[in-house]
């Protein structure tokens, strides 16, 4: 009966342990993210090249994201979007700078729709994420998959499927992962996503 109760104190205290720890990780990220909003967002309001300001929105909507200032992280997402979507046929621009701010923007805007639990704007996002031509980075590196993992986690297996078949558009380098994360959510099991899983949402940790 000790042996079982030392056991079971030892047990308990690891569990303390590792959730203390990530309670610490978590409010340190959102330590650090708040920190990056204020280093950066008075830049925002001065008059910096479009190329500067679409890659500081790329960064300030996923770190307002980090720092659970939802209506800052909307409004940049939207932000981001719509410049994106004006510069789309000016010269130096093009498709992939809509592409990628259409990505980014909606991918943060469906977080937060998860995080409020609305899973049916959630979804939205998700399939408005990809459905653009691409840019250099995600042709290369791919889509990120966080909120098509979470949508998974929630049942809504056919949301995650149709995302990755709009992915496989315009990502022409994933080396055959789309079609195995397919095959691991047709039999029930959770895709490892590996590198893809959450880079937009820490895209800000190395941006300057």
């Amino acid at each position: 009966m000790n042996q079982s109760r030392k056991t079971f104190g030892v047990a308990l205290a690891v569990v303390c342990f590792v959730l203390a720890v990530a309670r610490h990780s978590s409010a340190q990220r959102n330590s650090d993210a708040a920190q990056f909003l204020a280093a950066h967002e008075r830049e925002l309001q001065q008059a910096i090249p479009v190329a500067r300001k679409l890659s500081l929105l790329a960064s300030l909507a996923p770190a307002a994201l980090a720092a659970k200032d939802f209506a800052k992280a909307s409004s940049y997402a939207n932000e981001l979007m719509a410049l994106g979507q004006s510069q789309q046929n000016k010269p130096g621009f093009g498709p992939s700078i809509y592409g990628n701010s259409t990505h980014v923007g909606n991918i943060v805007l469906g977080q937060i729709a998860f995080v409020n639990g609305d899973v049916s704007s959630a979804k939205e996002h998700l399939l408005a994420a990809a459905r653009i031509s691409g840019s250099p980075t995600l042709s290369s590196f791919g889509p990120d998959m966080r909120l098509a993992k979470e949508l998974i986690e929630k049942r809504e297996r056919d949301a995650a499927v149709a995302y990755f078949d709009l992915c496989a558009k315009f990502w022409t380098n994933d080396r055959g992962k789309l079609q195995q994360w397919k095959d691991a959510v047709a039999k029930g099991s959770m895709p490892d996503f590996g590198a893809n899983l959450g880079y937009i949402f820490d895209s800000w940790r190395f941006a300057h």
